[in-house]
């Protein structure tokens, strides 16, 4: 292994492999972080996305030297010891060296993840964009029906409803029954809950019964 080199060769009894596998894991959440920030400034989808191809496979480099750097340096703290700046940076290319493939399958992971959310949020905000459009398109043809017969209208736009009668078969809640249902399996599950918008945005709702 890695730290069994790092010491000589020395055999490394179970509890000191679960630490170097610590120690190791510990070292990508630098890398991980930059990596996120990275995917988010250079997106793959864009019309430079050639570009920014070289650009993460530079930085994937970069990030395995520096995360290596960081384990070797990691086992000198634990031992006690300091090579040199020299020696780091020598131990810290030849590891990125060896474990090249595997310092690009973390990166090439975290950048899909990180493509694949960003992706959803915009269709999400995509969603809402042309739902507006719709609805003020609805209103200009009504009024050019208006100016040009003089049909006398009513329309009606409701605001978000929940109550009875609302799906619950699967398909995607909206607003009220997201937020809920986001709520409770956070609280069930432990988990972070993640709410859009900067906390001032207004939203409307009207319960089903009161509409009709």
């Amino acid at each position: 292994s890695l730290g069994s080199s790092l010491r000589g060769g020395e055999p490394v009894d179970l509890a000191g492999a679960l630490r170097e596998s610590l120690l190791q894991t510990l070292a990508w959440i630098p890398a991980t972080l930059a990596a996120i920030a990275l995917a988010a400034r250079f997106p793959l989808d864009s019309q430079r996305w050639r570009a920014h191809v070289v650009v993460h496979i530079v930085a994937a480099v970069g990030l395995a030297f520096v995360t290596y750097a960081l384990v070797v340096l990691g086992y000198w703290i634990g031992a006690g010891q300091f090579g040199g700046f020299a020696t780091l940076i020598r131990q810290g290319a030849l590891w990125m060296t060896l474990r090249l493939h595997v310092a690009l399958a973390i990166y090439a992971t975290i950048l899909g993840v990180t493509q694949g959310v960003m992706l959803y949020r915009r269709s999400r905000a995509r969603e809402l964009h042309l739902a507006r459009l719709e609805g003020q398109l609805t209103r200009a043809r009504l009024q050019a029906l208006n100016a040009q017969f003089g049909l006398q209208y009513l329309y009606l736009v409701p605001s978000t409803l929940y109550g009875p009668g609302y799906h619950t078969d699967g398909r995607q809640p909206h607003f009220i029954f997201d937020l809920i249902e986001k709520i409770i399996r956070g609280v069930l599950k432990n988990e972070k809950v993640e709410l859009w918008g900067d906390g001032h945005q207004k939203r409307e709702i009207i319960c089903v019964n009161d509409f009709v």
